[in-house]
């Protein structure tokens, strides 16, 4: 028996069945640079509970104030999900076996609530499973509508309110790849797009192609930032107009008929009166540049100095004559809101100016008055929005109050030297004034969610506080008190109960000021236990006045909620965190752009953040670590490639590299070509060889995100690696910029406190104050 035993495990050497992974062929030959791949790991108990905590239900209210929709969800959907087809096109992600969109989150169960009675009904007739979507109640109130997608198709359900009970309605499936699912024509009717063929039937890829890739520019100038997911060949262009294609229907009491002929339909409106239909189409030739988002490509000479940027025009029905100018922005126009024959509200911004104008435009003399002039960044002139209601033919329009006199505008953050208060306001349009009716108290954070009656003052208000999870309260105006709570959600994190959260303050050496949410540890006495190993989370922001980079933004009275991305769940492992820890980067003088000094900046804001944490006596300077997502992971790396003061770092999904994104990047509207040196020393890819702190990368190999390609974290790490730093890099299957597998999530929590563990609790302690250290 051994004989034989020798004899096939001979054969099985031979034949591969033995032969070492590629990991561990790799670990043979270097053991300083190796896979350590090991499956899915599992971060501790604690961590993955808060992961996988119940979200709480989505909620939707009719405008009467009667009824309420929950929606209740999973956390987060399984890789082997992420896993299903997925064509990337156009600058969009879409599942070709049922023509939508794909990485969507669902909801799995609909529960209807009568607000008056506090009585649940469950609904009859759901699709099992239930992946609900696209939620949109009818012009009456009486029905809500909502897609269902499968793996092989997308539907269209209706609620109808009286029996609670979901019928579908459509026949042939719906095509959802080009948004805009559906739209109500009146309570008995809806619009919606359906697919053309099967998806059996879409072009197949030759294996020979027709010839090569062209494109070609004559003359023209055409800058475009780095978009992900374009269309790249022919075969591309040949898919995009075979799953773009749709048929718009109407369908009235179950029957479809159809509206015009198939197209690639990127929008449809119907007119105030339900008579037209605006539509708005994509045709050949495609871009390359662009995603469909934004066919037709404009000029790109948007920073060109002229006195008006762009025109509105209106074309009567029925749609003959010439188009008649109606206004000129001198800035980018974004939004126009209207609303009676007097009045509509024009924004325009010019983004590397970081500057807002809202004017008032009437419609019956073409007159155009400016009503606000703002710096985008100056949180504490933010006006609100503006409430809309609903007109004769159900579109949404402005509220005024007292005869016009006021807009009614709410504020969702108020924004204020003590924290941020929600606000409800009257604007006036003679004195260009804003009067507060409602904020929400000190020691809680209350806003408005929706305006029920304006007249009445009947709202509802989400409200919440340290202790306190989220919940939804119906209130009048003029009845302090005695407002009625419409929903009873518990705390989903009895793991974080105990723990302490307080928003900080201090100043950087320039005497900017910054803040930041500390949380500590349930129980922690930082006299009788010391200082903390602590973790700095943050996003650096572009300000044109110090001003208004000191302003205090957040609440400390926020009820504390885990996302994937947050960096509270360590302090149940013994962590002090600093989370949004301010990283201001300001323009110094009117001759200089923020970004001239972006490295010597961000060192002020890291050096003042870990002195702050110090001086408490709650975070020990020698055991810092500071981490990032995106933009964050680009201020990590470049805090560890000029500075000595962490012991570690997280970056996630970044871009190191800023000559791959020539034509600009966050807020900095200069090209590589117009400043090579502000790109070269913004990059902390060329200052690789000084990155000597441990460093964690993580990057999700599908990045959607413009700018943020997977290479960017890839040539860094070889990089680093190349110059012999410590350095792990973690590539997520399936993922985009936003992680979502529920594998892949845990994982990364895993490795993540594997690495702060190893490279920031445990370390030796030093002698030398990190906080005074830096290149």
């Amino acid at each position: 028996m051994r004989k034989l035993l020798l004899i096939l495990a001979a054969a099985l050497a031979a034949t591969g069945a033995f032969a070492q992974s590629p990991a561990a062929r790799q670990a043979a030959a270097d053991p300083s640079e190796r896979s350590t791949g090991n499956g899915y790991q599992l971060p501790p108990k604690d961590i993955a509970d808060l992961l996988l905590a119940p979200p709480t239900p989505a909620v939707s209210i009719d405008r009467k104030g009667e009824w309420m929709l929950l929606g209740s969800r999973n956390s987060y959907p399984s890789v082997e999900e992420l896993a299903q087809p997925e064509l990337r096109i156009a600058g969009l992600r879409f599942n070709p076996d049922n023509f939508a969109l794909s990485r969507q989150n669902f909801i799995n169960g609909f529960t209807i609530k009568h607000l008056k009675s506090n009585k649940e009904y469950p609904v009859s007739g759901l699709p099992t499973p239930l992946r609900a979507g696209n939620i949109s109640w009818s012009p009456t109130q009486d029905h809500i509508a909502f897609t269902n997608t499968t793996n092989k198709e997308v539907d269209l359900y209706v609620i109808d309110l009286a029996t609670k009970k979901a019928t579908r309605i459509n026949r042939a499936p719906l095509n959802t790849i080009t948004g805009g699912a559906f739209r109500w024509l009146d309570d008995k009717t809806l619009l919606y797009k359906t697919i053309i063929k099967p998806a059996s039937a879409a072009p197949p890829k030759q294996l020979t192609p027709s010839g090569p890739t062209i494109q070609e520019n004559l003359g023209k100038q055409a800058p475009s930032a780095t978009f992900e997911d374009l269309i790249k060949t022919p075969y591309d262009e040949a898919l995009f107009a075979f799953y773009g294609q749709s048929q718009l229907v109407k369908n009235s009491a179950g029957a479809e008929i159809p509206l015009g002929k198939p197209a690639i339909y990127l929008s449809f409106e119907p007119s105030p009166d339900k008579k037209y239909i605006l539509l708005r189409t994509a045709h050949t030739p495609f871009s390359y540049l662009v995603p469909a988002s934004r066919f037709p490509l404009d000029s790109g000479l948007m920073r060109r100095k002229m006195e008006f940027h762009d025109a509105v025009y209106e074309l009567p029905a029925p749609f003959t004559a010439e188009p008649k100018e109606l206004f000129r922005t001198k800035l980018r126009f974004t939004t126009a809101i209207w609303g009676n024959d007097s009045i509509a509200l024009i924004t325009e911004v010019l983004r590397g100016k970081q500057t807002q104008q809202l004017l008032r435009y009437n419609p019956s003399t073409g007159a155009t008055t400016l009503l606000i002039e703002r710096n985008t960044t100056d949180a504490y002139s933010d006006p609100g929005f503006p409430v809309l209601t609903r007109n004769k033919y159900d579109e949404p329009v402005l509220t005024t109050t007292d005869n016009g006199k006021n807009l009614l505008l709410n504020n969702l953050t108020g924004s204020s030297p003590r924290g941020d208060l929600p606000f409800l306001a009257k604007f006036n349009l003679a004195a260009k004034q804003n009067e507060i009716i409602w904020r929400s108290p000190e020691g809680s954070f209350e806003f408005i969610s929706e305006v029920i009656d304006a007249d009445k003052g009947i709202l509802l208000s989400r409200r919440e506080t340290q202790k306190d999870p989220p919940n939804y309260y119906l209130k009048v105006l003029d009845k302090p008190g005695q407002d009625k709570a419409v929903t009873t959600f518990k705390d989903p994190y009895p793991q974080l109960a105990g723990i302490s959260r307080e928003k900080i303050g201090y100043n950087r050496a320039d005497g900017v000021h910054l803040t930041g949410d500390l949380y500590l540890p349930k129980g922690y006495d930082p006299q009788k236990d010391g200082p903390l190993p602590v973790i700095i989370w943050a996003y650096p922001r572009e300000f044109n006045s110090a001003t208004d980079a000191a302003q205090v933004r957040g609440s400390q009275n926020h009820f504390t909620t885990i996302n994937w991305g947050s960096p509270v769940f360590w302090v149940t492992q013994g962590y002090a965190i600093l989370d949004n820890a301010e990283m201001p980067i300001v323009s110094t003088d009117s001759s200089k752009k923020p970004n001239d000094d972006f490295v010597h900046q961000l060192t002020l804001n890291a050096q003042a953040a870990i002195q702050k944490l110090s001086a408490m006596g709650v975070g020990d300077s020698n055991r810092v670590a500071v981490g990032g997502h995106s933009y964050g992971a680009f201020m990590t790396v470049n805090l560890l490639a000029h500075t000595k003061l962490f012991k570690a770092g997280i970056a996630r999904s970044g871009a190191y590299n800023r000559t791959l994104t020539p034509f600009g990047f966050q807020n900095e509207d200069r090209t590589y070509w117009q400043d090579p040196q502000l790109y070269y020393d913004m990059s902390p890819f060329n200052f690789a060889d000084k990155i000597t702190t441990p460093l964690l990368m993580v990057h999700g190999e599908m990045d959607d995100n413009s700018g943020t390609f997977p290479i960017q974290s890839e040539r860094l790490y070889n990089a680093i690696k190349g110059h012999g730093g410590t350095v792990r890099f973690i590539v997520l299957p399936y993922e985009a910029h936003g992680y979502r597998g529920r594998e892949n999530l845990l994982h990364l929590l895993y490795e993540e406190n594997a690495w702060l563990d190893k490279y920031v609790k445990h370390t030796t302690k030093t002698t030398t104050d990190n906080a005074t250290r830096a290149f």
